[in-house]
């Protein structure tokens, strides 16, 4: 599944090839391999579901769909080039609330506009995340972690951030517990796990398919959720709302055309889009790394992404983070 190269399955199934036949009378596309910028690193739970996406996904369109992860500057890099790509549907984006809802207030200046310059094709899924610390460190609790903040003096402690998600929360974190601590930016949440083992960093809040195979191999401590209720793959952890001024936070993925990409080319990649979630085989190979489906159609995302950017905005007000 994390192969850089070509995601395509064979043989299409007769399901596949019919699909694609009603999809050519009234359309030539597509009649090529499709470019799926991912703009996160390989390994990231992004990167496991954009392949997941390009899998069934080439599958049903009888294309192959290349995986190319473009990451940095908190998902920016990638979202820009596809903002500037050929609206041809050849180049798509698996954006986040990261490149889509967060960006806006996270920087003064964006090289893109998340809602002007992309056209909605649906939403795939979402993820929850925890608040972790490597499994020696003295915190055992969120209490425990706030207090050695407040008393860790000189020397603050540190945590990592690779996404809106991590920064947000960590930011939220931090203040709410009234002490200083220095953020470290990653490229990459894989990167961020590396150093936390290492004890560069002392914690993270990482989406779950990153670090659930490290708190069950006991290298991680999971000390809370960011979810409104507990989590089941985490029994006994904590929702961090609970704990931290009623502070919930989900994470979601969805599809985007560059802006102006024809409306029957988007229309066809939705339909197939919505037609692989609704699959069982395809929702639990999501499910099985931590995600949750959550599709949506493309009028569904377009309002979404609105009503989502005001509730980062807040969010990262909140946490007193400057935009950079």
């Amino acid at each position: 599944m994390l192969r850089r190269e070509l995601l395509l399955f064979a043989g299409a199934t007769p399901f596949a090839t019919a699909a694609y036949a009603q999809t050519s009378e009234s359309s030539p596309f597509p009649r090529r391999p499709i470019r799926l910028v991912v703009p996160f690193p390989a390994g990231s739970s992004t990167d496991a579901l954009g392949r997941e996406v390009g899998s069934f996904m080439g599958a049903s369109l009888a294309q192959p769909w290349i995986v190319d992860n473009k990451p940095g500057a908190l998902a920016t890099l990638g979202s820009a080039e596809v903002a500037r790509a050929k609206p041809d549907g050849y180049t798509l984006l698996l954006g986040t609330s990261t490149s889509h809802a967060a960006a806006p207030s996270l920087f003064k200046k964006l090289p893109y506009d998340p809602q002007r310059d992309f056209t909605p094709v649906g939403r795939i899924g979402a993820v929850n995340f925890a608040l972790v610390v490597r499994s020696d460190h003295p915190a055992k609790t969120v209490d425990q972690l706030l207090t050695i903040g407040r008393r860790a003096n000189p020397k603050p402690l540190t945590w990592g951030y690779a996404n809106s998600a991590n920064r947000v929360a960590g930011a939220e974190l931090v203040r709410y517990g009234g002490f200083e601590a220095v953020a470290v930016p990653y490229r990459g949440v894989p990167q961020i796990i590396v150093d936390l083992l290492g004890g560069q960093i002392d914690f993270t809040v990482a989406d779950l398919p990153s670090v659930l195979p490290q708190i069950r191999a006991g290298k991680m401590r999971a000390l809370a959720v960011t979810s409104p209720s507990p989590a089941a793959e985490l029994p006994g952890t904590p929702a961090l709302g609970q704990l931290v001024n009623g502070f919930t936070l989900l994470g979601w993925y969805a599809l985007f055309a560059p802006a102006d990409t024809p409306e029957p080319v988007v229309k066809a990649l939705s339909e197939h889009l919505l037609r692989g979630l609704s699959q069982a085989d395809v929702r639990a190979r999501i499910e099985a790394v931590g995600l949750m489906p959550y599709p949506a159609d493309s009028a569904e995302l377009r309002s979404y992404v609105s009503s989502e950017t005001a509730k980062w905005a807040a969010l990262v007000k909140t946490a007193r983070i400057e935009p950079e």
